[in-house]
């Protein structure tokens, strides 16, 4: 991997799952602090362990972002 976002922070939408999950991983493989959000803290957790899991770093926010409050 060549860490192209070594030191930065990417916020993940939809990271409980999916390509969200998947782009979570990837981000923090090149380097950044993942930060992932969902509606469901369980399933972001489970995204965050696995990044923490391959020797990243990692958050969970719930937030659901259809909302505007």
């Amino acid at each position: 991997m060549s860490r192209r976002v070594e030191g930065k922070i990417a916020l993940i939408t939809g990271a409980g799952s999916g390509v969200g999950r998947a782009a979570m991983l990837r981000f923090a493989q090149e380097g950044a602090v993942a930060i992932g959000t969902g509606r469901t803290l369980a399933t972001i957790e489970e995204s965050a362990a696995l990044v923490h899991e391959a020797g990243g770093e990692a958050m969970a926010l719930p937030a659901d972002l259809a909302q505007s409050e």
